[in-house]
């Protein structure tokens, strides 16, 4: 077989991507239904693979052949048409003035029904779980807009906020949210459902200020499909629980932003029956977990004016625990309520106007005792008190990244509360480590003697009290863990392990091939460049962390000397005395005058008797 003439016909390749005229024309529809329809079916543009068969042009959009095929056998299509001709002869009538008939055409208005969609893109519960994150995003922004905009309606705007609702309730019911992070976009929330992680954003309830420049048809074909598969998810969620769907639904009243209590009492007991199975398991880490779901177990929490209360009620409500909330014209008593334990309050507080059978603390208490899975301790965050970081649960810190002081504290608290919870679960231990570990405390109890005999004798000698000596030794040798750190970085602490490992590693450079060589410098590269960057920020703390305590030591010092330099105030008891001894010694008594006489008759008397002995001396 030899080469195809050149005059000879081949045969053209049938193009596998169509344009949007193309696709306009297939499917007959205009620009703005054929966007609402991609849009609702999940049909994204393509880019074309075989560009050297085929030139396609780099400023068109293309999609595939087999999504517009797909597209124009949607039943959609044909309700697109209908309420086509059904707005033409909505407008005719309107314009001849037949009011009659236009009040009859209102009345069969073709209804859209988005549900066989939500069954083609979701074919199961977790699919529509992990695309639920875009959908919750929409939905809570949506809930607080204005209406109006576009065609985005109030009805649609009210449905928002009701699913959403309904989401948050069965959220706190479940106890299924895991971590809240306050940002300038908003809030951030992450709740654990079925095994799947679902993020969200929820916006500060502030007055928006809704742009001119937005496309709000777009979002409305967005809103649509979004609306029908929250109520899809809802409705499986609640019937998992044994719920009723969709569940007696209260407007938002004074005392809770959530829905009525009736459903959540009836929703408890039925997940607390569900859940019995988890409970059961014993390993250390699935009852620090059930621990972390009752946080605020027992605690009743009143939250003031100024405070974001819809976002504090659901937090406080999903871990366990119960809030009041302070509205405008409020009567005192619910103040005086002997069940409040904490008061949520974001303002400067006198010392004297506070309750002494309440913790007070800032908003920012209650997300980082969520994000550190443990209670803080609530002085930290009192009202007069300069607040620690708010740091990130999203973030995940690494043996080689950088961890801010505050963090690692957290962690610690935390490791030490598994290490706790570990030890009740210990009950079998060998008798031969309890044998060794024994030799060991008295071969160590032996050595600390010694030391602390040698250490006295030191102290006596330089004249020290012994804590204060021990306490300069401490501070001369031992390090602190940012300065550990910095040396483990910076290679100072190598050992003998080390230095084998890298002399192996270069033998197995020389024996390696040119570009897994190249990858391997690259990769020793980018970890010298954030390890660079992990000291840089730990020599900064540390300086920060130094001239703190200079003007911590330059203020104590300053003081000191203040008082020393500063006359004790005398006291009114002691003014008193003293003029009264001022004035008994100006004004003397008869008693007194009388005394001074007879003393000075008797020494005139002892002079005499002086100068008669010396006469008879002399004789």
């Amino acid at each position: 077989m030899g080469k195809a003439p050149v005059n000879a016909v081949r045969k053209k390749e049938k193009p596998n991507y169509y344009t949007v005229s193309k696709t306009r024309h297939t499917t007959q529809l205009t620009g703005q239904n054929l966007r609402h329809l991609l849009i609702l079916k999940g049909i994204h543009p393509k880019v074309p693979k075989n560009k050297a068969t085929i030139k396609y042009s780099k400023d068109k959009i293309y999609y595939h052949k087999k999504d517009v095929n797909f597209l124009s056998h949607d039943p959609l299509i044909s309700k697109l048409r209908e309420y086509k001709v059904w707005l033409n002869r909505l407008s005719n009538a309107e314009g001849r003035g037949e009011k009659a008939r236009v009040e009859r055409l209102k009345t069969i208005e073709p209804e859209f029904t988005y549900d066989h969609l939500v069954k083609e893109r979701y074919p199961t519960f977790q699919a529509a779980l992990n695309d639920l994150n875009d959908c919750l995003c929409l939905l809570f922004m949506f809930s607080q807009l204005p209406s109006g905009n576009g065609k985005i309606t109030p009805d649609m705007i009210e449905t928002a906020k009701r699913l959403c609702e309904e989401f948050c309730s069965f959220v706190t019911i479940s106890k299924s949210l895991r971590k809240v992070f306050l940002s300038f976009k908003g809030i951030y929330y992450q709740a654990n459902i079925q095994g799947v992680e679902v993020t969200w954003i929820v916006p500060y309830e502030f007055p928006q200020k809704v742009p001119d420049n937005i496309d709000f048809n777009i979002f409305r074909s967005f809103l649509t499909f979004y609306l029908t598969m929250l109520t899809f998810v809802n409705y499986k969620l609640y019937s998992d629980l044994n719920v009723e769907y969709p569940p007696k639904y209260e407007k938002e009243t004074p005392t809770s932003y959530l829905i009525s209590s009736v459903v959540n009492e009836q929703t408890i007991l039925n997940v607390i029956n569900n859940t019995n199975n988890d409970k059961t398991s014993s390993s250390p880490e699935q009852i620090f977990l059930n621990k972390f779901k009752d946080l605020f177990k027992g605690m009743v929490f009143y939250v003031t004016r100024g405070c974001p209360k819809s976002s504090l009620e659901f937090i406080i409500k999903s871990f366990g625990g119960d809030c009041i909330l302070e509205q405008i014209g409020s009567s005192s008593e619910l103040v005086k309520d002997s069940r409040i334990t904490h008061m949520v309050i974001d303002r400067k507080v006198n010392e004297k106007d506070m309750m002494k059978d309440r913790e007070y603390v800032q908003p920012q208490f209650v997300y980082d005792c969520i994000n550190a899975m443990i209670r803080l301790s609530p002085e930290v965050y009192g009202p007069n008190v300069k607040l620690p970081p708010h740091l990130s649960p999203f973030v995940e810190y690494d043996d080689e990244s950088y961890m801010p002081k505050y963090a690692q504290e957290i962690r610690e608290m935390v490791d030490k509360e598994l290490r706790f919870i570990k030890k009740q679960y210990q009950h079998s231990v060998e008798d031969d480590k309890d044998e060794e570990s024994v030799l060991q405390q008295l071969e160590s109890d032996s050595e600390d003697e010694e030391d602390l005999h040698q250490k006295e004798v030191m102290a006596e000698k330089s004249g020290k009290k012994f804590a204060d000596f021990v306490k300069e030794i401490a501070k001369t040798k031992e390090k602190t863990a940012d300065e550990k750190l910095l040396d483990k970085l910076e290679g100072r602490t190598r050992g003998a392990k080390a230095e084998k490992e890298e002399e192996e590693i270069e033998r197995r450079k020389i024996l390696a091939s040119r570009n897994k060589r190249r990858l391997y410098e690259k990769i020793m590269s980018a970890k010298k460049e954030k390890q660079k960057e992990v000291s840089d920020l730990l020599k900064r703390r540390m300086e920060i962390e130094a001239d703190e305590n200079s003007e911590q030591e330059e203020k104590s010092t300053e003081t000191k000397q203040t008082k020393k330099a500063a006359p004790k105030k005398e006291t009114k008891k002691e003014t008193k005395k003293e003029t009264k001894k001022e004035t008994k010694k100006a004004t003397p008594s008869k008693t007194q005058e009388s005394d001074e006489d007879e003393d000075d008759i008797m020494n005139k008397f002892g002079d005499d008797s002086d100068a008669e002995d010396e006469d008879v001396e002399l004789v």
